[in-house]
């Protein structure tokens, strides 16, 4: 009997569809329903227990979900009543960070907060057209989260940072998610491996051959201001010129994306594009170092990534970092010169 309802519909690519992955183990329950965007049914793994409704993203969306809740939270109160059995809460959980519109007695709603920026205050660093859309998106959600959170539900966060960050400003009681949904179970990596569709063949070993006489470097992230590329770039540019060892730079991202930086040498870049998870996955093999440059983050899934695959990492001297990782360098991400420092040790020592 359907009790607990898990709202993922925001989470189709990318981190999401990565953190969908770790809580596999959570989801895959007789009692759950899972309610994911169509886009997340290619190439996925498959739930054999939980109930999965995949919507496509238009107009009535919202409007098909709030059926669908009323439809099975009217059926469990119902059957359980005819039973006269003791009825535990029906339990409602919203990945995608915004509580529901319209409620329903007797239940529990959890909200998952895992966007940093709706509270941090590096918000000023962005500039130019992507700071007022970011802007904008951010003023939309935090606005229904005032709208809409009561005192009653319950604030899920994944890290201490994220803890200290989110009770400054909400009086809810927070929980750590692993009192929701335990440890993650790294092992889900090695599943995905033989589970997802096979990697692509001829970008793997092109990766492979470059690693034979090549340092890699990994940086797997879109082309967000807050993830730094500008100043990690101009690092590799420096160490480009002061270090004789060959090296790589792998970036999930286009050429054209980086057409605004200037002077830089792009020879030592590899642009491998928005991958499809399941060659994402397969590239770890090959790599000597994850670089995460990032200014914030809630919680930084490619460190949690690389470190199931034993892969050092070189990241930003920031709290989140140290929430999910040991990192084996660190540096200021705000300083050009310190990145290139870090990246230099690195590439001595290997």
């Amino acid at each position: 009997m359907i009790n607990r309802i898990i709202n993922a519909i925001n989470l189709h690519n990318g981190g999401g569809k990565t953190y969908l992955y770790l809580l596999h183990s959570y989801l895959e329950n007789n009692n759950n329903l899972l309610i994911l965007d169509y886009r997340f049914k290619k190439n996925h793994i498959h739930f054999k227990k939980a109930k999965v409704i995949f919507l496509k993203k238009g107009l009535l969306r919202n409007f098909k979900i709030f059926i669908i809740r009323c439809f099975f939270y009217f059926r469990y109160y119902s059957t359980n009543k005819k039973n006269n059995t003791n009825l535990e809460k029906f339990v409602e959980i919203y990945l995608n960070g915004i509580p529901p519109f319209i409620r329903f007695e007797n239940s529990q709603i959890y909200l998952f907060i895992q966007n940093k920026l709706l509270f941090d205050n590096l918000i000023p660093i962005f500039k130019n057209l992507d700071f007022l859309k970011l802007k904008f998106y951010l003023l939309i959600q935090k606005s229904l989260q005032t709208l809409f959170l009561r005192d009653s539900d319950l604030v899920i966060v994944q890290t201490n940072s994220m803890f200290e960050l989110v009770s400054k400003y909400l009086k809810n009681k927070i929980i750590f998610q692993e009192e929701v949904w335990g440890d993650f179970d790294l092992k889900i990596f090695d599943n995905l491996k033989k589970s997802l569709n096979k990697p692509d063949k001829d970008l793997i070993n092109n990766i492979k051959d470059i690693s034979l006489n090549n340092i890699l470097f990994f940086f797997p992230a879109s082309c967000y201001k807050h993830k730094n590329h500008p100043k990690l770039i101009e690092a590799f540019n420096i160490l480009r010129k002061k270090s004789s060892f060959p090296f790589k730079l792998l970036l999930t991202l286009n050429r054209d994306e980086l057409k605004n930086l200037k002077r830089f040498d792009s020879n030592y870049i590899i642009y491998l594009g928005n991958l499809d998870y399941h060659n994402l996955i397969n590239v770890y093999k090959y790599i000597d170092y994850l670089v995460y440059p990032s200014f914030s983050e809630s919680f930084g899934l490619p460190l949690i990534e690389a470190s199931s695959n034993n892969i050092k990492i070189i990241a930003s001297d920031l709290d989140y970092v140290y929430d999910v990782c040991d990192p084996f360098l660190t540096f200021d991400p705000f300083s050009v010169h310190d990145i290139f420092l870090k990246l230099n040790i690195a590439l001595h020592q290997k």
